[in-house]
């Protein structure tokens, strides 16, 4: 059973093991999702495994008004997915500005935020996600993601809460 006291980095990495597959993040540029990458780079590096940065976003139909087949819909998702990539990029930039010698790499796709990190982890040897993420226009990281993504992940997963980002709670 696991215990249910804080845990330092290091007794995660005994508890989770050391596969050689990369650490995975989910990534939305709120808060707790920024605490997320720190604890998942430390522990990439740690490990000397890469880090897969997962940004997923999505168009609330309410956004698009109602001329669905305007010239514009697919400008405006074009927009918001390059938001969402350079939210990416900017925190794949801070993770090597602290880690030059770490792989880092950026996964940017369109979809429920859940369903997109999961469908990066099946090589990961860990996975990490914040307690909650931003709402918003880019509506990524929203309440569920995290405890559907610990539910349903195969690999071992780490929930970093806020204000703690050393503990993570598996």
């Amino acid at each position: 059973a696991m215990s249910r006291t804080p845990t330092n980095p290091e007794q995660v990495e005994d508890r989770t093991g050391t596969g050689l597959g990369p650490v995975v993040v989910g990534f939305d540029n709120s808060e707790p999702a920024a605490e997320a990458l720190v604890y998942a780079a430390d522990q990439a590096d740690r490990r000397g495994v890469g880090l897969r940065i997962v940004t997923a976003f999505g168009i609330v139909v309410s956004d698009l008004g109602l001329g669905m087949s305007a010239p514009w819909d697919a400008e405006l998702v074009e927009s918001v997915q390059q938001t969402a990539q350079r939210e990416a990029e900017a925190g794949a930039d801070r993770v090597r500005a602290d880690h030059p010698d770490l792989a880092v790499e950026t996964v940017v796709e369109p979809g429920p935020a859940a369903a997109v990190i999961l469908e990066h982890t099946g090589d990961a040897s860990l996975v990490v996600i914040g307690s909650r993420g931003g709402g918003g226009f880019m509506g990524m990281l929203l309440g569920g993601t995290s405890r559907e993504v610990a539910t349903h992940c195969p690999a071992p997963t780490v929930v970093v809460r806020q204000g703690r980002p050393t503990t993570g709670r598996v």
